[in-house]
């Protein structure tokens, strides 16, 4: 059974605590060499909507630099979070896509594998639900085929306003925490209300997303709970995921194969049934030039046009 992911994180052009930063995050979505070393076989992302992320970045950085806070009374600090980014995972891997998309082109693009079909379907319903969302604060979505799993990055900023820079009516934890107060006493009490409200927030963005995206595809809301494995227990199961991964690449491209010859086969007859016809037109009309011939004609002409008429017939014989 599949299960949604969504994920979103904000982040400042600097951070206190050594974590990343705006430029870490849109550096890795664009496979820059320092930021992607954890794929394989980076490929460049495809853009979906709006900007490339470092336009974006370039965007935030420029406005950053005169911005203030949202008091408007202070110079923006260099760790404000301006730039939300979030994370959509399709439970689908990128090699059962690729094998799709295998079959497809081989059909001549006339029949659509169901893991293509679901694949369209849930890019268009995700960005639906990302628009609805984020409106015109939605600055850009890109994809990646190069990891385990088909998967987006969406990148959410708000401009300038007032001379202030934010994602007040973005990131919607921070938003609901500070619908709280933002007086002194309010921020200092305990964390523990702080805490309740952002995870009812973040509750509320993923049923949301379930009830806009997972659901139409079949998809459950929650996973199942994870059991606690011996170290032994789970390289075991690594070890049988990474055989039965193995097991359906293997299947994948035997289908491929199968599907290019049986196209390649059709193709033969179709070539060879034209080509019969051609010829089998050919000889009969040089026939009648031979019957034409024996009655008036040099006995030259008339071997030359009977030498001719054997060789259209042996054509014709399978295995010549």
């Amino acid at each position: 059974m599949a299960y949604q992911f969504i994920h979103y994180e904000t982040y400042g052009l600097h951070s206190r605590g050594g974590g990343n930063t705006a430029r870490g995050v849109v550096l890795e979505a664009e496979r820059a060499p320092a930021y992607s070393k954890h794929v394989a076989a980076p490929k460049s992302a495809k853009l979906l909507h709006g900007i490339n992320p470092s336009e974006l970045l370039a965007e935030l950085e420029q406005a950053a630099s005169t911005a203030r806070d949202r008091t408007g009374k202070r110079k923006l600090p260099k760790d404000a979070k301006i730039l939300l980014a979030g994370v959509v995972s399709m439970p689908l891997k990128t090699s059962d896509l690729m094998a799709a998309f295998g079959v497809y082109f081989q059909s001549g693009k006339k029949d659509k594998p169901p893991a293509l079909k679901l694949y369209d379907q849930w890019q268009k319903l995700t960005l639906t639900f990302l628009r609805e969302q984020y409106g015109e604060s939605l600055r850009s979505v890109v994809l990646h085929y190069d990891e385990e799993h088909v998967h987006l990055h969406y990148y959410a900023a708000n401009k300038p306003k007032g001379g202030t820079l934010n994602l007040d009516g973005l990131d919607f934890a921070s938003d609901a925490e500070r619908a709280l107060g933002m007086d002194r006493k309010t921020r200092n009490k305990s964390g523990a209300e702080r805490k309740a409200v952002r995870a009812n927030a973040l509750r509320g963005f993923q049923e949301a997303y379930f009830r806009g995206v997972a659901k139409a595809l079949g998809w459950l809301r929650l996973g199942p709970q994870k059991t606690r494995l011996t170290r032994q227990q789970y390289l075991r199961e690594k070890e049988y995921e990474k055989e039965h991964q193995k097991a359906r690449e293997k299947a994948d491209s035997l289908l491929i194969n199968i599907d290019s010859l049986t196209s390649s086969l059709a193709t033969s007859r179709q070539m060879y049934k034209e080509a019969k016809n051609e010829i089998s037109k050919e000889l009969g009309e040089l026939a009648q030039a031979v019957r034409s011939l024996r009655i008036a004609s040099t006995p030259q002409k008339l071997q030359e046009a009977e030498e001719k008429v054997e060789k259209l017939t042996r054509r014709l014989k399978p295995g010549t």
